[in-house]
């Protein structure tokens, strides 16, 4: 054909299309590497787990915030008294929750769930008081805790914010006033503070994944976050705990916790605790996070849940060990949620928190030199076209 040749139509001859038609695009994840990190390390051959470097057993004593610090900024606050003092100010103007946010969240209807609304007022935060771009992420972790703690407020009134205090100490106190719960002691703040520093980073698990893909696509942190959380929510993540946090005050005792395992199986349905792509025996989070919640029911007495929770275990460790599927974390942190006051609606918001620091400390590790590729896509059809 000729630069301006006119194609008479009448003359243009389709043939039949064949299905199916294959179009693919991108290279396939599969085996690909995206990212080379220094945040978080798991030896699946030896169970060691490392913070940039750092082993667990060295987190012991280290408050939230403290090792918070470490994953995001790489760093002991002893080594670097400077960077701590930045951080802890950009966390503590981030708990500052703008009236506007606070009030969208007390807008949105007591039955919606927390994860549902802090998804919402996370996604509307750059539209209400404008995306603080020049915020550090010290800043988003203390605007995500300032919202969780308003979530916890819902439907009572909890008192005014207390932003010197610890966020895990805050949560739990405000938590505690919404539905009677005793007022939380030194000994629950410590606790919590070990589990959400067990619980900072999850390697590329679908909801880091999510908010990584999302923070890619240029959005900023409320955008990305807001996405997270609602991966996170998911049955096949945190929201699992929800729904074991529900099971084990259901059970009446240790033989209804077994038969209902037993039934899951054998109807070829997913069993909650149980289960994760890199999820393997050795862990040491799910011994220390075993130990945590041994210590709570010796100090409250609640023997009866804790066999409830070992009965579960035993028989999905029965069923399930043989096929390669372990406990996973949840299983232990539904058993510490519940005896700390949370009611199960809490379970992805507790967890929200210290998970979005490694959420966080990835994309910022990742902005420079990030290798996100397109999966591949096979597309096909049915029937003919002509």
């Amino acid at each position: 054909m000729t630069e301006g040749e006119i194609i008479d139509p009448d003359v243009i001859r389709c043939e039949p299309l064949q299905w199916p038609v294959t179009s693919r695009v991108g290279p396939g994840l599969q085996g690909a590497v995206i990212n080379d990190t220094e945040i978080f390390g798991h030896d699946c051959m030896s169970g060691v787990v490392r913070y940039r470097g750092v082993t667990l057993p060295e987190l012991h004593d280290r408050s939230f915030e403290e090792v918070a610090f470490l994953v995001i900024r790489g760093s002991w606050p002893d080594d670097d008294p400077s960077a701590w003092k930045e951080f802890r100010e950009e966390i503590l103007r981030g708990r500052q929750l703008p009236g506007e946010l606070d009030d969208l969240v007390g807008a949105i209807p007591i039955s919606v769930s927390p994860d549902r609304v802090l998804g919402v007022v996370l996604s509307a935060a750059d539209e209400l008081e404008g995306e603080p771009s020049s915020e550090g992420l010290g800043y988003w972790l203390g605007r995500m805790g300032a919202l969780v703690e308003s979530l916890m407020s819902r439907g009572h009134d909890a008192g005014p914010q207390e932003p010197f205090s610890g966020m895990a100490e805050s949560v739990l106190r405000r938590m505690g006033r919404g539905h009677g719960a005793r007022p939380p002691g030194k000994e629950d703040v410590e606790l919590l503070e070990r589990c959400w520093n067990l619980n900072l980073d999850q390697d590329l698990d679908p909801a880091t994944f999510t908010g990584i893909v999302v923070a890619s696509c240029g959005t900023g942190p409320s955008g990305y976050l807001s996405a997270y959380v609602s991966a996170l929510s998911g049955q096949y993540l945190s929201g699992s705990g929800e729904r074991l946090m529900r099971l084990f005050q259901s059970f009446p005792g240790t033989e209804a916790s077994r038969e209902w395992v037993h039934r899951q199986v054998e109807s070829e349905g997913r069993v909650p605790g149980f289960g994760h792509p890199l999820q393997v025996a050795s862990d040491p989070r799910l011994a220390l996070l075993r130990e945590s919640l041994r210590e709570i029911v010796v100090r409250q007495g609640r023997h009866d849940l804790y066999q409830i929770i070992l009965a579960y275990e035993e028989a999905g460790n029965e069923l399930l060990q043989p096929s390669g599927i372990f406990p996973n974390r949840l299983l232990y942190l539904a058993g510490i949620y519940t005896l700390l006051g949370a009611l199960p609606r809490h379970c992805v918001a507790l967890e929200s928190i210290p998970r979005s620091v490694g959420l966080l400390a990835r994309v910022e590790e990742m902005s420079s030199h990030s290798r996100i590729v397109r999966p591949r896509l096979d597309s096909s059809g049915r029937g003919s076209l002509s």
